[in-house]
């Protein structure tokens, strides 16, 4: 039995596809944490692909370490391909400004700072990426090292029935 909303998204979907339909872009990110020596590398990487005649892609990667209070240690970009040059190069210096931020108090508005409304596009992408993932390695550390009661009760204690990004 479906519930009305799942009802109203299937019929919005179905009349979504309908027609003579081709893909025109795709994107494909990619995200993984190694933890090192009691730090996270945290490495992120972005494909877009333009579907034309031949084929078009960007491609960015940054890496990032972070360490047990989950303070940006040091950031680099490891692949800008297809990317428009000395356009895109101010971008990537602009990292470096978020070295020292702490992920949860405040590192999206820093982001947001550095790149403001009209910036780049592609680099906060990555570093949304890359601060959930660095945020969640310390959740699955917790269920890893004290057990599922300590992780169940962490998330409570964390979160306060909101989300961390909204409070």
């Amino acid at each position: 039995m479906l519930h009305i909303n799942e009802l109203t998204e299937e019929i919005a979907m179905s009349n979504l596809l309908e027609g003579d339909c081709r893909e025109i872009i795709s994107r494909k990110i990619e995200s993984s944490v190694k933890q090192c020596d009691g730090l996270l590398h945290t490495t992120v990487s972005q494909i877009d692909t333009l579907h034309a005649d031949p084929p078009v892609k960007y491609e960015f990667s940054i890496v990032g370490e972070f360490d047990e209070n989950l303070v940006l240690r040091e950031i680099r970009v490891t692949k800008m391909e297809g990317s428009r040059g000395d356009i895109c190069y101010p971008a990537k210096e602009a990292l470096q400004a978020l070295v020292g931020t702490q992920v949860g108090t405040g590192f999206n508005t820093k982001m947001r700072e550095v790149y403001g409304p009209s910036g780049c596009m592609h680099f906060p992408a990555l570093l949304e990426q890359m601060a959930t993932m660095a945020f969640r390695s310390r959740l699955a550390e917790v269920l890893r090292t004290k057990g599922k009661e300590a992780f169940i009760q962490f998330n409570q204690d964390l979160f306060k029935g909101k989300c961390v990004g909204y409070r």
